[in-house]
């Protein structure tokens, strides 16, 4: 299994060119409410978490959207060449180039504060994982082409998509760390706004 950075920057390179031109309609994604008081006291030389404390509920967050980001990724790069839609591939390429870094950005906080990164190969692979696809649905999306495909990949995101947004609020209401607030808003901001323009995509197939 290729390591969690070395998945993001692959992916990010591969998808770099295609965003470039697809991120000129992207709406502002507004910041996040501050957080709340500390209960953990990370080590001064922390710089992914710049508040004074965390509790579990943002580390749960972190641990369980790590392996959330990547399968979306891998989602995206199947799009790259097999979408029929133009707008799905830049769809794609949008969400290659937000999440790819953020799981940089999660994977730094978790090692800062002495936490293990978890392994995309670990996850729970139920299809019922805060809206991650199940492995028969990945092996439907591998397999399809086309407008077949274009269908798939926009239902199975909007699922995913759905899925980050619940974790977000969760660790919105529940989390301590504003760097880890910070993230939350961000992921519950564009995702939503995502939801909507793939639900308007689905509309037009």
């Amino acid at each position: 299994m290729i390591p969690t950075r070395r998945v993001a920057a692959f992916c990010l390179a591969l998808l770099v060119f295609a965003s470039t031109s697809a991120c000129s309609d992207d709406e502002p994604r507004p910041e996040a409410d501050p957080g709340h008081s500390s209960s953990h006291d990370p080590s001064p030389e922390t710089s992914a978490s710049p508040q004074e404390g965390w509790n579990d509920a943002d580390a749960a967050f972190l641990e369980g959207m790590i392996p959330h980001h990547e399968q979306a990724l891998q989602m995206a790069v199947l799009a790259q060449t097999r979408a029929q839609s133009p707008e799905v591939r830049a769809l794609a390429a949008r969400i290659a180039a937000a999440q790819a870094p953020e799981i940089l950005v999660m994977s730094d906080w978790l090692v800062d504060q002495g936490l293990e990164v978890p392994d995309h190969a670990h996850r729970d692979m139920d299809g019922d994982l805060h809206g991650m696809l199940s492995d028969d649905q990945m092996a439907a999306l591998a397999d399809a082409d086309g407008a077949a495909f274009d269908e798939l990949f926009l239902t199975g995101m909007v699922q995913h998509h759905e899925g980050a947004v619940a974790m977000a609020l969760t660790v919105l209401s529940e989390g301590e760390d504003q760097r880890v607030n910070e993230l939350a808003g961000d992921v519950n901001a564009t995702q939503t706004a995502e939801i909507a323009r793939m639900e308007s995509l689905l509309a037009g197939l």
